[in-house]
């Protein structure tokens, strides 16, 4: 049920490219050539290449079945990465001829509007119809082509409705030329959204969204966001316990498809000028320079890599006059800046469509990964020679925390079957260390150390000693074996 609602919402909101080709090369003669293509290419499918650029979507194409006269019937595919299978749903189009409007511009050839058949979904809940969802292209006489894309307010209850998800709906814009669709221009505006029950209690407000984004044919998109926020509401008194307010917002990135790949390989930055966080319990904090970056990349050899990364800096002023210093009192220290990166590198195409595969069944209500699966995960992964890295960069009034960690596996663990692998490990007994390779570094500052009660672990428990107003951790596994700074600690 959940799987048909997003893939239906999904294709409507994507389908505004269902009649991209019909109007490609449009001018002064829009009417014959659109007949002369409905004519040329009925009951083949069209591939939508406007819809390809998008990053979910695998495959798109459009087949039109039968015309009459301004009525238009047609199937409409859709594949998006990581299903088995196409979504198809037949759209019903009307042609409406003679010079129309929009949003005050005025286009010559006129419109189509298109409404999807929805009657072979047999759960859709009550109020969704085939009217809720409505894709209207207007197409101007020098080809230009605007399109909006409309999902009117919906209400969703669970069955036993006590939660409930009220979605104010939705209008996309995209606008292109027919004559030069090499670059696509869209804006979304997602009305408030209410989720009854989200935490026990407590509802989820999110208030109006209205996004902007530029793709071009190669993959590449930049985009922003207006601000908006997200309220916690306490059922009983009505009132907001948590408050989040997310200034604008600034996007950019790539993707694209390579054989033998089921993901495109596809990755981005997000930045945020600040965050709100306004709490019952700790007060108002504030994050500043948020930014997010990640996403699957090409390595050498023919390898992939999954890397991400996470900063910010934080408001000190507001930390401090915020109970969350209360809660921190003890230790008594005010965080400035925070950050973290993590990187799963050398991985074959064969272990991430294996986990992308995964997932997506994860996703679409497998209760579990089934064992044939996990085993052909540690199968490929020992084949991969891939590892895991991660590091975090911790700043404070006091000093600084500069950690990084690297984990693979040993020629040991790369030699035992995906079965033995995963039970050494699930045992987690000294033995397994001959399973794994990994080093770990870290340096912290002295007078952090010290207010934090950490240099005293250090020195005892380690044998660790300040040098140059830091403490310096160099930590090794190899042949079964850990060292700390030169010294064997197992």
């Amino acid at each position: 049920m959940k799987k048909t609602l997003i893939a239906v919402a999904t294709a409507a909101i994507l389908g505004t490219g269902a009649y991209y080709g019909i109007s490609k090369g449009a001018n002064n003669v829009v009417e014959e050539q659109l007949t002369t293509f409905i004519n040329t290419n009925k009951n083949k499918p069209i591939r939508i290449k406007q819809l390809e650029m998008a990053a979910p979507v695998q495959s798109a194409n459009l087949t039109i079945t039968s015309v009459e006269e301004n009525k238009v019937r047609s199937i409409f595919s859709l594949k998006l990465a990581g299903e088995t299978e196409a979504l198809e749903i037949p759209l019903n189009s009307e042609i409406i001829r003679g010079e129309t409007e929009y949003n005050g511009k005025s286009y010559g050839f006129g419109k189509i509007v298109t409404h999807p058949d929805l009657s072979q979904f047999k759960e859709l809940p009550e109020g969704i119809n085939n009217e809720t969802l409505t894709s209207t292209q207007y197409i101007a006489l020098d080809g230009e082509i605007t399109s909006v894309d409309s999902i009117e307010s919906i209400t969703l209850k669970d069955d036993s409705d006590k939660s409930a998800i009220n979605f104010g709906g939705l209008v996309a814009t995209t606008s292109f030329s027919a004559l030069n669709s090499s670059e696509i221009d869209s804006q979304i505006n997602m009305k408030k959204l209410l989720i009854s029950d989200y935490l026990k209690a407590e509802d989820l407000e999110v208030s109006p969204i209205n996004l902007t984004i530029k793709i071009d044919d190669k993959g590449n998109y930049v985009g922003n966001s207006e601000a908006f926020s997200l309220q916690l509401i306490n059922q009983k008194s009505k009132q907001a316990e948590t408050n989040i307010k997310v200034s604008t917002g600034d996007y950019t990135g790539s993707y694209h498809y390579i054989d033998g790949l089921t993901p495109p390989i596809s990755h981005g930055k997000a930045k945020f000028e600040n965050v709100v966080i306004d709490n019952v319990m700790s007060g108002e904090n504030q994050l500043n320079n948020i930014e997010f970056v990640g996403g699957l990349y090409e390595a050498d050899n023919n390898l992939l890599d999954i890397k991400g990364s996470f900063s910010t800096e934080v408001d000190a002023e507001k930390f401090k006059a915020s109970k969350l210093s209360q809660l921190t009192k003890k230790v008594n220290v005010v965080p400035t800046f925070f950050g973290i990166e993590y990187s799963l590198s050398n991985f074959n195409h064969d272990f991430i469509n294996t986990y992308y595969e995964a997932i997506s069944n994860l996703k679409s209500g497998a209760e579990e990964i089934p064992q044939e699966t996990t085993d052909q995960l540690i199968s490929n992964f020992q084949k991969s020679d891939g590892s895991f890295s991660l590091a975090a960069d911790v700043k404070t009034e006091d000093g600084d925390i500069d950690a990084n960690m690297s984990l693979a596996l040993s020629e040991k663990g790369k030699q035992l079957s995906p079965q033995e692998l995963s039970t050494a490990i699930k045992k987690g007994s000294p033995a397994s260390l001959n399973l794994l390779k990994a080093e770990a570094h870290a340096k912290i500052d002295s007078k952090l150390a010290d207010k934090t009660e950490l240099s005293m672990m250090l020195q005892m428990m380690l044998g660790i000693q300040p040098k140059d107003n830091q403490y310096v951790i160099d930590a090794e596994v190899k042949d079964g074996h850990v060292n700390v700074n030169g010294q064997p600690m197992m």
